[in-house]
């Protein structure tokens, strides 16, 4: 039985291609002249599996040996509070890139069920997305800052180990916080990546609805209503009689069929929508939970390092 596949291109590509490298997306990709074919791999979830465990495995054993470590030669944990913050902070990055690696089959398949499902809506409505490019260059300056933080979190910390006489093993060990926290942001990209994409279809499908709209309105105008000729005589009369009968079966013989079907295209649309939205809540909701936990304990730990950051300058 064959696995369910389907297209993608542009800025989604980019953050599935990125995301099956670091271990959070379990996908076999080909290439395909409008984009990448991309369907589940049960090889690459076992290479996400063991990678992501080792990784995390690494994590924990330099968090076990930074908390036994004396205050002096701490790297992380050299007060009580730094103690605290820095377990719930870089606990919550560990157990954010075990569950994106180990739940990347449900996650993927469903991300599949509603991107074909998007497709078909787009195709059916002749929708093209037109800032797709914006969207790229969003998501490589977010990646380049991304890098560019991360680089500079590193050398902090192997400079100020090196400085100080800090425990270089555990350094090395902590450079696995920076590749659970890619796997955080990459798990948060793919929503992002994803939501952009349905938000997108379901803002053309309205302009559709709305533009439908307009042209009965238009047509309604034009045609008027059965009492429109009462208050002409005579020649005036008969020629919005001829006028409005024109109107009328013109419409009728051109525009009737293209109206019902553009309509019944747009009423299956949106009765698919409540799926789509189902399936997006399914697909994303425990590396959403994940993601609110982590901005949630972040509100305390960025305003705590700045307050600590201005006391010493």
């Amino acid at each position: 039985m064959s696995r369910p596949q389907c297209m993608v291109w542009g800025a989604l590509a980019v953050v599935l291609l990125v995301s099956r490298a670091v271990g959070v997306a379990p996908l076999r990709l080909r290439r395909r002249p409008a984009g990448w074919l991309i369907t589940f791999s049960p090889y690459v979830y076992a290479y996400n599996v063991i990678i992501v465990s080792v990784i995390v495995s690494a994590g924990v054993v330099g968090l076990v040996l930074d908390l036994n470590m004396e205050p002096s030669r701490a790297v992380r944990m050299r007060t009580p509070t730094k103690r605290i913050l820095w377990i719930v902070d870089f606990g919550t990055v560990l157990l954010s890139a075990l569950v994106g690696a180990y739940e990347g089959p449900y996650r993927m398949n469903n991300m599949i069920e509603y991107l074909n499902e998007l497709r078909k809506i787009n195709k059916n409505m002749n929708i093209q997305s037109s800032k797709e490019r914006v969207r790229m260059a969003i998501l490589l300056i977010s990646y380049f800052g991304f890098i560019l933080v991360m680089a500079l979190d590193i050398w902090t910390t192997r400079s100020h180990a090196d400085r100080l006489n800090r425990d270089q093993l555990i350094s090395n060990l902590y450079l696995s916080f920076s590749y659970t926290y890619m796997t955080l942001i990459l798990l948060q990209s793919q929503f992002t990546v994803g939501a952009m994409a349905v938000h997108s279809t379901l803002k053309n499908l309205n302009n559709a609805l709305e533009t439908q709209t307009d042209n009965e309105g238009a047509y309604k105008n034009i045609c008027g209503n059965d009492d429109d000729g009462a208050t002409f005589n005579g020649e005036k009369s008969v020629n919005v009689v001829r006028n409005k009968k024109y109107f009328t079966g013109h419409f009728t013989s051109e525009q009737s069929k293209k109206t019902r079907e553009t309509v019944r295209h747009i009423a299956l649309s949106f009765s698919n929508f409540c799926h789509i939205v189902t399936e997006v809540t399914k697909c994303h909701e425990i590396s959403l939970l994940l993601l609110l936990v982590f901005y949630g304990i972040h509100l305390v730990i960025t305003p705590y390092y700045v307050s600590l950051a201005i006391h010493r300058l």
